[in-house]
This record gives C-alpha cells, structure tokens and sequence, in this order.
C-alpha cells in the first residue's frame, strides 16, 4: 500500500510543477510535454497497482 501512496505524492507533486509551468510557458513548451510524458507514466502505474 506505500507503494500507492508514494506514487499518489509523486503525480501530484508533478502534477502541481505542470500547472504552475503552464502559467507561465505555452503548452508545446518542450518541458510541458516532457513532464507530461512523466506524468502519464506515473498515473499508469498508479492504474495498474490499483487493478492488483
């Protein structure tokens, strides 16, 4: 159950770092689709754990 809890902390720390990017950046921002990328990777394990 860390293991859930961990990546929770995780997408919504990166989560947080996207919004305030995208405050300040366009979108197509190279770093706003890189931590996107890293974002999506994240909540799919968190999917994934969650169907065990």
């Amino acid at each position: 159950m860390s293991d859930l809890f961990e990546l929770q902390e995780k997408i919504e720390k990166l989560r947080k770092r996207l919004n305030d990017l995208a405050l300040t950046v366009p979108l197509t921002d190279p770093e706003i689709l890189k931590i996107s990328q890293e974002l999506d990777v994240l909540i799919v394990k968190y999917q994934r754990l969650l169907q065990k």
